[in-house]
């Protein structure tokens, strides 16, 4: 993909989510600070211009880039916007065999940092009694805190069965067909399929899995809180009023727009 290809298509998908209509919105401007828990992130390229990237945690895991983290942070930077993102980026999975332990740990250290939201990268798996006591100790504090945690729901195909998914603090982000039921509805519908995202080195490509909807849908919480004083978890809420309808198994579609509507004036 050569990058007028990257930007012809990062301007539909990004249109047909309602961007274009925000950023034409006049409202006061803040940088809008987001955690992002995955890999290194390789924020060298043009691409990143607008994005203050700074790693967190263990540094010994920061010297190799991640595609996966690169491409998920690509998403967050809006097509013809002038928001500026504070992206701490923890390398959660760096080390695939330390990954769960150190889950928890990583999200306790973001919460400290008190960013307007954290992003994970990855789909919760574990059920170790011990992980899951962690991670719900560190979901407890992201909630008392007031950041949403937004998790990819998983491509399984199947209900949303992990225990994590029921806390309030998390924010499941599903795509079409990826995973659905009581758990998938409460969170966020966005689009997962040929997304076109930025990898380190600054290669052009497309991608596909709720990892790269949870990251959309993070642009749009990210554009809502550089635009508007309430709490991250208010525009959660608001980004929840999509477009189509809402069942007991699925959320609505992803439109920024819609939700900026439904805020009140700052």
């Amino acid at each position: 993909m050569t990058g007028l290809d990257l930007t012809m298509q990062r301007e539909l998908l990004y249109a047909r989510l309602g961007f274009p209509r925000l950023l034409r919105a006049q409202c006061a401007m803040r940088a809008a600070t987001v955690a992002l828990l995955d890999g290194p992130v390789d924020a060298t390229a043009p691409h990143f211009a607008r994005v203050s990237a700074v790693a967190q945690g263990d540094l010994a895991w920061t010297q190799t880039p991640s595609d996966h983290a690169t491409a998920m942070a690509s998403l967050l930077v809006v097509p013809g916007a002038d928001d500026r993102i504070h992206l701490l980026c923890w390398p959660t999975l760096g080390d695939a065999h330390a990954a769960g332990a150190r889950c928890a740990q990583h999200l306790q250290q973001a919460c400290a940092a008190r960013p307007d939201f954290i992003l994970l990268g990855f789909e919760f798996l574990g059920t170790a009694p011990s992980f899951l006591q962690a991670a719900m100790a560190a979901l407890d504090t992201a909630h008392a805190a007031g950041i949403p945690v937004l998790a990819p729901a998983g491509n399984h195909g199947g209900a949303i069965t992990h225990p994590l998914y029921a806390h309030p603090a998390l924010v499941p982000v599903t795509t079409p067909g990826s995973a659905w039921g009581p758990q998938a509805a409460r969170g966020i519908g966005a689009p997962g399929d040929a997304v076109p995202v930025v990898l380190a080195g600054g290669r052009a490509t497309t991608a596909a899995g709720t990892s790269f909807a949870a990251a959309l849908a993070g642009a749009a919480l990210a554009s809502l809180a550089a635009r508007c004083p309430l709490p991250a978890t208010h525009l959660c809420a608001a980004l929840r009023r999509g477009t189509g309808p809402a069942t007991r198994t699925l959320p609505p579609d992803l439109d920024v727009w819609r939700a900026f509507q439904h805020l009140p004036p700052s």
